[in-house]
């Protein structure tokens, strides 16, 4: 239970710790058994959380619990007013009438919290600080109906709608669970990494790594061609559950690549761009995210990677040139969005020569020619020349922009 309802507790001390919160956003009155925000109770007077404790007895191990601890150890609770690393501390929280916008909010775990849509203002205010790269979790409660709406690491997006971990809804007139095993947008966390699992049997027992996962690519600097297939890949230890792919660009949610994808054998074959909403637009910054369901594993690609309009354009010799047959020249090429081999052909007054080069790696950048070598042998002297670059099955190509000409060595 303690998971299902965190969420609530940690608000209800945060209401009334964090004074400058409350007095900006709403008002906080007391009333028997419960707390009252604008006329809203935080849960009914006979909710669990609202039972007073300071009359009942002492626990018999309260000893053993203070002295385990240290009786003369600093009490740090984590909430309050004041900055840390710059954010504000604690948890804030905005109260909106029925006028408030409903918005859509997307989710990494879909499959534990409320769909809404979500009365979140655009500027409302984020735990930590709009640039924090913490819990982000952002509390709305709606005055006039007395709901609650949670979202635990909460971006804005550009169209108006959210992006977040997690989202709960409360009715704070009632005393009614999420569904069982579901978590609050706060739900308590297991201390994953540093852990160990053991599997003891008669032989003895062994461990297992904690669990993890490796983004590998696409990690930055590719550039990927809309429509093109790209394998998704990554390592995994230890992982129990589907995962999920999303799609990222400068750090805002772009959309769902794909869902419920077994974690192994750690790959995915992407059409480039295609996102459960859309196709993503030509640019820079993309990030693919890889998470496994239902639990906070999950990495990021390293760096920023380029989705392009598959081309090629080529640099040299692009015009004007006057290049000795037998002398080595380097024709050189620029790519976007290209991945498959380069096919070099020498063209003549818009007719055909032969292949100059065949199955060249596009990433090489250009190709050593003796000048005037074909396929079929050594081209005259002359002008009206012009090479051709074409990645091999695709229709991405280009010609020299101009004439070049062969002279006599």
């Amino acid at each position: 239970m303690r998971t299902k309802i965190a969420a609530i507790l940690i608000f209800v001390v945060c209401m009334v710790i964090r004074g400058e919160d409350v007095s900006k956003k709403s008002t906080l009155e007391s009333a028997a058994g419960a707390a009252v925000i604008d006329g809203c109770p935080v849960l009914p007077a006979d909710n669990i959380w609202n039972t007073p404790i300071d009359t009942l007895p002492v626990h018999a191990d309260s000893n053993l619990y203070i002295n385990t601890i240290g009786p003369n150890t600093a009490f740090h609770p984590d909430f309050g007013s004041g900055l840390w690393d710059g954010g504000p501390i604690g948890i804030p929280f905005v109260t909106v009438g029925n006028g408030q916008p409903m918005v859509t909010v997307a989710f990494d775990y879909d499959d534990e919290s409320d769909p809404g849509p979500y009365p979140v203002p655009p500027d409302a205010p984020i735990e930590g600080g709009s640039n924090s790269d913490g819990d982000r979790h952002v509390l709305v409660i709606d005055r006039d109906n007395c709901i609650l709406y949670e979202l635990y690491h909460a971006f804005p997006q550009p169209n108006g709608s959210w992006y977040a971990g997690s989202g709960a809804i409360f009715d704070l007139n009632s005393n009614a669970l999420r569904p069982d095993t579901w978590t609050s947008a706060d739900a308590v966390k297991i201390k994953e990494k540093g852990t160990t699992a053991a599997d003891v049997s008669d032989s003895g027992f062994t461990i297992a790594p904690p669990p993890s996962l490796d983004v590998t690519s696409p990690n930055g600097g590719e550039s990927l061609g809309i429509g093109r297939t790209h394998d998704f890949t990554w390592d995994a230890v230890s992982l129990s559950n589907p995962v999920k792919i999303t799609l990222w660009q400068n750090g805002l949610f772009v959309g769902i690549i794909a869902d419920n994808i077994d974690f192994l054998p750690g790959v995915y074959s992407w059409t480039v761009g295609d996102y459960g909403g859309g196709t993503a637009a030509a640019g820079s910054g993309y990030m693919i995210k890889i998470k496994e369901k239902s639990t906070l594993v999950a990495d990021f690609s390293d760096s920023s990677f380029s989705i392009a309009v598959p081309s090629v354009s080529v640099v040299s010799p692009d015009g004007g040139e006057s290049w000795s047959i037998g002398s080595s020249r380097e024709i050189a090429w620029d790519a976007a969005g290209v991945t498959a081999d380069l096919k070099l052909t020498l063209w003549k007054d818009d007719v055909y020569v032969g292949v100059i080069a065949n199955n060249i790696d596009v990433s090489s950048g250009s190709y050593s020619w003796s000048v005037g070598e074909f396929s079929g042998g050594t081209a005259a002297a002359g002008t009206g020349y012009r090479v051709k670059i074409k990645e091999k099955g695709t229709d991405a190509a280009d010609f020299s922009n101009s004439d070049f000409t062969l002279i006599p060595r």
